[in-house]
């Protein structure tokens, strides 16, 4: 059983008995992978695609058309909002002497807006708010990454969750009242829903959780001292679902918009419509605003081929 929490970069690790790796309810795909499938789609041939990607994706049509599509793909891009930017963040890796990157690419993106005025279509916007990523944030990241749930999606996952977990009629009208944490059948419903989508996998991955939410503190040494607290302040024959209850408790409630979901949710199943000010948070809420990139920022990475 659980006494101690070890941490690593992106992921906290709760020291476990072994469970089967299973892939539940989670997508992983990286770029390339995203980039071919838009190619299918728009039935453009893999020699074509090959020269997009050694030319490091020329200004085209047909370029703009596949970045956009593959940016969707992988949940990086709205057109509504723009970029997401901790999603588009884990496709693409500064080198580690960089500590400039984040503040380039925002700047790229920022004066983009300036000159464009907002007016170019969104396949441009979306272009141009790759090439500023690939040129001023890091190199691609050909990796599959975790990729995070529309709001529409994250809020039928918790609906399949309450009927997995059996909720009792008697917790649901607690639970559509507004008083989720401190009802005795929430934590197996947390516990469910953080193991299917990702969240919990032998322990708490804040990676993800940062992905999905866009929430920086998720991330910072203040919730992983947080999160170590949290379990070490339980007894060692503590089950899972009685460690991340404490986690979420003392570290996550503001951090995150599982409660709203989950009174939102029990709200339909009960037949009582949404809640006022309880409709839960966008979980792919937007951190820039995206526009074409201006042309005389010089490239600090992928520059462009002569």
């Amino acid at each position: 059983m659980k006494c101690t929490v070890s941490f690593l970069p992106v992921l906290i690790s709760l020291v476990s008995t072994e469970h089967t790796t299973l892939p539940h309810y989670t997508f992983y795909k990286s770029f390339p992978s995203a980039l071919e499938e838009c190619a299918e789609y728009y039935e453009v041939p893999t020699s074509s695609v090959d020269r997009i990607v050694q030319e490091s994706y020329p200004s085209e049509p047909e370029v703009k058309q596949l970045i956009r599509c593959a940016l969707i793909n992988v949940r990086c891009w709205n057109d509504t909002t723009g970029v997401q930017e901790q999603v588009m963040n884990s496709f693409f890796n500064p080198t580690p002497e960089d500590s400039e990157y984040l503040v380039r690419t925002r700047e790229c993106m920022q004066r983009s807006e300036e000159l464009s005025g907002g007016n170019s279509d969104v396949q441009t916007r979306a272009y141009d708010a790759f090439i500023c990523y690939y040129r001023q944030y890091g190199t691609l990241n050909e990796t599959d990454q975790y990729l995070p749930f529309t709001e529409e999606e994250l809020y039928s996952l918790i609906l399949s969750v309450l009927s997995i977990a059996h909720v009792s009629q008697e917790a649901l009208a607690q639970f559509s009242d507004g008083n989720v944490l401190n009802n005795e059948e929430f934590p197996a419903v947390l516990y469910i829903h953080y193991v299917r989508v990702g969240f919990y996998q032998d322990g708490l991955v804040p990676e993800h959780l940062y992905v999905q939410f866009g929430n920086p503190e998720l991330l910072t040494p203040r919730t992983e001292q947080c999160v170590s607290a949290a379990v070490n302040s339980l007894p060692c024959e503590a089950d899972d679902q009685e460690q991340l209850y404490s986690i979420f408790r003392k570290c996550l409630v503001d951090l995150t918009s599982t409660l709203e979901l989950v009174q939102k949710a029990s709200r339909q199943l009960l037949g009582l419509g949404s809640s006022s000010g309880s409709s839960g948070s966008s979980t792919n809420a937007p951190c820039t605003s995206t526009c074409p990139p201006t042309i005389n920022q010089a490239p600090y990475y992928n520059t462009i081929p002569r």
